[in-house]
């Protein structure tokens, strides 16, 4: 009884809804404004439309007129419309945001807005159609973002200094040669805002150059990556299957126990069991079919987002191998800057830090790259290599991650 009744007060709460917006759409049609008047309008009750307030009215035509000049903004109209005395529904201050809504509302030169639509209205319009227009010419190149003025340079904000800490600036410095040519070159440098410092400034082509090779430390054999994702996609498929035949069991399961529970009910209706024996048993049943459904939900759970991070990794990995020839300095930036962390510039060279599953194949580099000799200044642009290299020849007779085995082809192992 109590659903039936819920059920029948929804009914009357939707028909009422349909009944009410119904009216409201037939009011706007007939040009009448269908809800409370907006500012500068009051309602009539005696007419059912709304009329010009004959307070208000004037100061909201005052503050149109002034910002249909363009030489206010809409903080200096409010300020010089609220000292005419022109207050909100609410009897509060108007703020700008209620007058960039009310100079955008086209209810004040003759129109209803109502559900996204615009209808002919029987009120009398408070301004012109063409004051109208005119403020919102002002205001539409007031509301677009605004260049923040900086010049597009390449790093900035990307690197900081690795003597003082500072970020690392950008400048263009021009450069006249005695054959009448002028170059345009491109620094970085450190802002030198904390204290006093010597480190040089350097050429940005520099820093791409070295960004370039860090790149290169990152990137692995392509026959590698295609073993990866093979093996990845065979032991999805182990997984899912496995997923599958789990989720088969707890199905079972679950069926077995809800039979158990038929079962219970009709030696409880024979007399069979006691009131108490009965709810005892089908407690614990009831627990348990409970616990086998939360089991089967984090299976279901895990089934699909085991192996994405893992794909997303091998993949990317991919992609540095196959287009680290064809990349632009902005890919380069962006790839960069995924890969790499704590990013400094210390004696012109550029210093960071590998994380995560990157740091991985940092330290594997010379592994997966056997024919690539091992270059003394290798920290510089990517790590740790040097520091950990006696350490990680003790790894490689027992990988961390399981690669392949060693092999300097370029066959799939």
């Amino acid at each position: 009884m109590l659903s039936i009744a819920f059920g029948m007060s929804k009914y009357y709460v939707d028909n009422l809804s349909e009944n009410i917006k119904w009216g409201q759409g037939q009011k706007v049609q007939n040009g009448i404004f269908p809800q409370w008047a907006p500012l500068g309008y009051r309602n009539d009750r005696l007419t059912r439309t709304i009329t010009v307030d004959p307070h208000n009215g004037p100061l909201i035509r005052t503050a149109f007129e002034l910002y249909g000049t363009g030489a206010y903004t809409l903080n200096q109209v409010r300020q010089k419309v609220n000292a005419l005395g022109l207050i909100g529904k609410k009897g509060r201050e108007m703020s700008v945001s209620n007058y960039q809504y009310l100079l955008r509302n086209p209810v004040y030169y003759g129109l209803i807005r109502f559900s996204g639509e615009l209808y002919e209205g029987k009120h009398g319009p408070l301004v012109t159609k063409q004051l109208f227009d005119r403020c919102q010419q002002v205001m539409q190149p007031k509301s677009q973002p605004k260049d923040s003025g900086y010049k597009p340079f390449l790093y900035r904000g990307m690197f900081r200094c690795g003597e003082c800490g500072c970020f690392i600036t950008t400048e263009t410095k021009v450069k006249h040669h005695q054959c009448g040519t002028v170059h345009h070159y491109t620094y970085c440098r450190c802002a030198k805002r904390v204290k006093p410092c010597s480190q040089p400034c350097v050429r940005e082509e520099h820093l791409s150059d070295q960004i370039t090779k860090a790149l290169a430390t990152v990137t692995v054999p392509t026959a590698w990556t295609d073993w990866m994702l093979a093996e990845l996609g065979t032991q999805q498929r182990r997984d899912t299957q496995a997923t599958v035949a789990d989720i088969t069991a707890f199905q079972n399961r679950n069926r077995e126990i809800d039979q158990k529970i038929d079962r219970l009910t009709d030696a409880y209706m024979a007399e069979a069991l006691t009131l108490d024996e009965f709810r005892e048993a089908k407690g614990k049943l009831i627990t348990e079919r409970q616990g086998s459904k939360e089991k089967r939900k984090t299976v279901e759970a895990n089934r699909a987002s085991r192996f994405e991070p893992v794909i997303g990794f091998v993949k990317a990995l991919q992609q540095a191998s196959l287009e680290q020839p064809t990349r632009t300095v902005t890919e380069n930036r962006d790839f960069f800057r995924k890969v790499g962390s704590n990013l400094t510039v210390m004696d012109g060279k550029a210093s960071w830090e590998a994380h995560g599953p990157w740091k991985t194949v940092i330290d594997y580099g010379p592994f997966a790259r056997p024919n690539v000799a091992h270059a003394p200044c290798a920290p510089i642009l990517s790590g740790e290599i040097d520091h950990n290299y006696k350490k990680r020849r003790e790894w490689d007779s027992n990988p961390r991650w399981g690669h392949p085995p060693h092999t300097t082809s370029n066959r799939a192992p």
